[in-house]
């Protein structure tokens, strides 16, 4: 700027106002430090240009909602967040709207879009989420708090860029609970997968059930543990991920528990055994602790989380991760301030667990997809051996799990769909005289259960 100056002040008369305006542009262009009105930027779609106009200003509220608060106070006030923020009539309020710059503007297809930049009020931000309850990063109980943010980034000047474009993506999967995923690097053996295969591994990650019980063992209140897998659940169908409720799983464990015994004389763990019953692909075990306290007027919770994803076919371990959740305020209750914290841990872990389990099933299934087979009344070993040899060459391997007189179970492993291997039990069982009489008793999920006629 100094040298500006001087240059404008040696120039003749006719060259200072073009130096003069090169200088404003320098100054309004350089990168601001924090402040409570930072600049960000937007992308929105819409049937028209206003709702493309504030869908775009939706994009920067949830940016600067997660830059405030911090991602896990944003995932657990997600509701009140969204109706208090997103949904609510008046956006407006939260932006100093002269101050909107209009990037870019047009129509794709059907629908009009808008990349905008502009200022956000983070007095107005706050003052809305501490009336609503929601407290995390720089909102504090405090009024009186300092709020500041830094400018982001200018995206670039092409009519819609990409940064703007995967930054909304993100953003709108979020928005309706849809976890993004990243591949994992290709390995070895993966690499010598065909399409086709690959296609079936994803569909198979797509399309798990999911079961969560907690850890019996920890010495945690009954009613937190339940609250921490009610929470579990929450997130994975907010996320569309099929689970098994808490009810079924501890109605089958209860009445079950003698059955599992004389099946299994303990070979597996219960909840393994539970997770297979219901058909469940990957169960998992979580063990919550949790803490509170009171200082005047104000409640604090903390929660400390240990999860545990485990594949049920096999009990492989496919994801283990540990959460410490920052100090939680409630102004209404200790209970309050825990469930707060407690809830933020669950959906951070969740989120870090699913993140992890995706590399670990593509990992696992570069041999097959895993089912469960069941034969009813196998009373001749050696039948049943044979019959095991024969399906092992139209599939990839087959491993036997348990073998008695009234029922043999395997793990199979294959890239065809639940029909398809029942096609080829149907196949070898006709090649067998002595199972000729075999009979599909039920077929859920990937899980085929049958009677020899034995």
């Amino acid at each position: 700027m100094t040298r500006t100056l001087k240059r404008v002040l040696r120039n003749p008369v006719s060259a200072v106002v073009p130096a003069f305006l090169a200088l404003l542009v320098s100054c309004a262009t350089t990168p601001r430090g924090p402040s409570d009105r930072p600049m960000y930027y937007g992308y929105g779609t819409g049937r028209s240009v206003t709702s493309a106009l504030n869908a775009a200003k939706q994009d920067v509220l949830r940016q600067v909602v997660v830059d405030l608060i911090g991602r896990p106070s944003a995932a657990a006030h997600r509701e009140t967040i969204e109706r208090e923020i997103y949904r609510r009539g008046a956006i407006n309020a939260f932006f100093f709207l002269d101050t909107m710059e209009i990037i870019s503007r047009g129509k794709q297809g059907d629908e009009f879009f808008s990349q905008i930049g502009i200022r956000v009020n983070l007095s107005a931000l706050s003052r809305t989420l501490r009336s609503a309850g929601v407290y995390g990063g720089q909102v504090t109980p405090s009024p009186d708090d300092k709020l500041a943010l830094p400018d982001r980034e200018p995206p670039a000047s092409s009519p819609v860029s990409e940064a703007v474009r995967e930054r909304t993506t993100d953003t709108a999967r979020e928005a309706a609970r849809e976890t993004p995923r990243r591949a994992p690097p290709a390995s070895s053996e993966s690499a010598k997968l065909t399409p086709e295969e690959r296609a079936v591994i994803e569909e198979y990650i797509r399309s798990l059930t999911f079961m969560i019980y907690f850890d019996e063992s920890a010495p945690e209140d009954p009613f937190i543990k339940k609250a921490a897998v009610t929470m579990a659940n929450g997130y994975l169908a907010e996320h569309r991920r099929a689970a098994v409720d808490l009810e079924t799983v501890e109605r089958i464990k209860k009445d079950q528990e003698l059955v599992y015994e004389e099946q299994t004389g303990r070979s597996v763990g219960l909840i393994q055994w539970v997770a297979q019953k219901v058909n469940a692909d990957v169960y998992a075990e979580l063990d919550a602790r949790t803490s509170g306290d009171r200082s005047g007027a104000n409640y604090y919770g903390q929660a400390n989380l240990t999860l545990k994803f485990f594949e049920a076919s096999t009990g492989r371990l496919l994801a283990s991760v540990t959460y410490k959740s920052p100090r939680s305020f409630s102004r209404s209750s200790e209970t309050d301030a825990i469930n707060n914290a407690l809830q933020s841990s669950v959906y951070e872990a969740m989120s870090i667990a699913m993140d992890q389990l995706g590399p670990a099933l593509r990992a696992s299934a570069v041999n097959g997809i895993p089912y469960r087979l069941i034969l009813q009344n196998t009373p001749d070993a050696r039948l049943t051996r044979e019959f095991a040899r024969r399906l092992e060459r139209r599939v990839e391997s087959v491993e036997t799990v348990s073998q008695s007189k009234e029922e043999t179970v395997y793990t199979v492993f294959s890239f065809g769909k639940p029909e398809d291997l029942l096609d080829i039990v149907f196949d070898v069982s006709d090649a067998l005289p002595a199972f000729s009489g075999m009979e599909l008793v039920v077929l859920r999920g990937r899980s085929l259960t049958f009677d020899t006629g034995l």
